[in-house]
């Protein structure tokens, strides 16, 4: 029996095993970290879960052809509990509410008796996200791999969104928000994505949750990382945890052995690399990286990545005033020399075992870009000065909370601060980034082809191979490899 190895245990690394299984392939899996899910993962402090991952996850639908792989692999399905929430966000100021329904007629409704000066966009707006809640994520088989009738079909599929992606796919939306006059309309559409994405962005990510293919499996990031490495186990793969690969050895253009920092070798017939896309080639040598990768991390500003600041923090109780996610602007605070007015709440309510009986755990979490990473690896030095930064910028964050929220005064205490170094060190990722390059209105959406240049037998997956990343395609691309392995046999 042919042999698979899997250098990482992510998302992809684990659907990778599963199907290298289900396709007769011993395989087994090797994890740097002490669990597998990879950045699909939680961690308890306190009495609290600290969900680092899923606040919605594309492929909950049964009627897009995502939930098939997610049903594959364990993830979804026969006795997992899906919530749908009934909306995504809800921006809150200066008394005034507006939200995004999970009903396109009611956000439509709400916002044209909020803002009527902006009637014609806003109608135009919902129109489109109602064109963007057909969308599919293509997830049967690697684009090479499809032949004239699969993309007919695919095609067939996405064709109401096709004039409207090709008109605003070069559209920055700091540029789309000026045609509406409404300020707290312009935050509705700003405020949950970084402003280097283009237009299609949001359009794509408020269409996939109105579709009701963006909802949240019970049991958070940790249930689905669970359930993936129960299915990989039953059908009899093998999982090494707190191994970490280190290098290979090649022959004549094929990987021979892959080396742990521990000394154990992995040998098998393939390999698959489902770990950070730049560890990958720190493991195989630069020499094997190809042009897509290269031309990435040589130009951040055409293809950037993002990261976060994410303070959780306990409730001494239920927040009726906080469900969901809500946004507010506020005194501006300071993080490391980049101002901030705005705060992201996310209550985990909705999970009940997050936080004792009548607590809450919340998460406000802020974008940062790389440079914003460089800044914290080198605050890092000196240990002390690091977390008492945290703790100050947690603390403003709390001062501003109260300040919006006064009946929440003296409620709220701090139970984990985490920077984008804290995910660099804890999870491997490329400048603490939690999903793949951006896409910006400068670039256009390419895949990777899953193969390393120079190692026949050596492939690549993950969501640094599928921008602009995330679950979804982390997923389905390590299916895609072992269809490749299984098609360049």
């Amino acid at each position: 029996m042919e042999k698979i190895i899997v250098i990482g245990g992510g998302i992809a690394g684990l659907a990778a095993g599963i199907y290298a299984r289900k396709n007769g392939f011993e395989c087994e899996i090797y994890e740097r970290h002490t669990i597998v899910g990879g950045q699909c993962t939680g961690w308890n402090r306190n009495g609290f879960h600290i969900d680092n991952c899923v606040h919605w996850m594309t492929g909950t639908s049964p009627e897009k052809e995502i939930y098939k792989t997610w049903e594959d692999v364990g993830a979804l399905g026969e006795g997992v509990d899906v919530l749908q929430h009934d909306k995504f966000l809800t921006i809150d100021q200066n008394g005034k509410q507006i939200h995004v329904w999970k009903d396109v007629n009611r956000l439509e409704k709400e916002l044209l008796e909020f803002a009527p000066e902006d009637s014609k966009e806003i109608k135009h707006f919902c129109k489109m996200l109602r064109a963007f809640s057909h969308m599919e994520v293509p997830a049967i088989k690697p684009k090479e791999q499809m032949g004239f009738w699969d993309n007919m079909r695919y095609v067939k599929k996405i064709l109401p969104v096709l004039p409207y992606a090709a008109k605003y796919n070069s559209v920055p939306l700091t540029e789309y928000v000026k045609r509406f006059k409404n300020t707290m309309v312009q935050d509705l559409i700003l405020s949950y994505l970084p402003s280097a994405f283009n237009t299609v962005s949001i359009l794509y990510m408020y269409g996939t949750f109105m579709s009701g293919n963006g909802a949240l499996p019970k049991g958070g990031s940790i249930g689905i990382a669970t359930r993936m490495r129960k299915k990989f186990l039953s059908l009899g793969g093998t999982i090494h945890t707190n191994k970490t690969i280190t290098s290979i050895s090649e022959t004549n253009g094929k990987i021979t052995e892959a080396y742990c920092s521990d000394g154990q070798i992995a040998s098998g017939d393939y390999y698959v690399f489902t770990c950070d896309a730049d560890a990958t080639y720190s493991i195989v040598g630069r020499q094997h990286m190809d042009e897509f990768f290269t031309k990435r991390y040589a130009d951040p500003e055409t293809y950037p990545t993002f990261s976060s600041f994410n303070v959780y923090l306990s409730c001494e109780k239920k927040i009726e005033e906080l469900s969901d996610m809500v946004l507010f602007k506020c005194k501006p605070f300071d993080i490391l020399g980049s101002k901030q007015n705005t705060i992201a709440i996310k209550s985990f309510d909705y999970e009940p075992s997050f936080a004792p009986e009548g607590k809450s755990v919340l998460q406000i979490m802020i974008l940062q870009e790389e440079k914003d990473y460089d800044l914290w690896a080198k605050l890092h030095e000196n240990k002390e000065q690091y977390n008492e930064t945290k703790q100050q910028i947690a603390n403003d964050i709390i001062e501003r909370i109260y300040t919006q929220y006064p009946s929440l005064q003296g409620l709220l205490q701090v139970v984990e601060v985490v920077t984008p170094y804290s995910y660099n060190k804890l999870l491997g990722t490329y400048k603490g980034a939690y999903m793949s390059f951006i896409t910006t209105h400068k670039t256009k959406r390419e895949v990777h082809s899953g193969r390393i240049q120079g190692l026949s037998n050596a492939y690549i997956a993950g969501q640094w191979t599928l921008p602009p990343g995330g679950l979804p395609n982390a997923v389905i691309s390590g299916k895609f490899a072992i269809q490749r392995i299984i098609k360049n046999k």
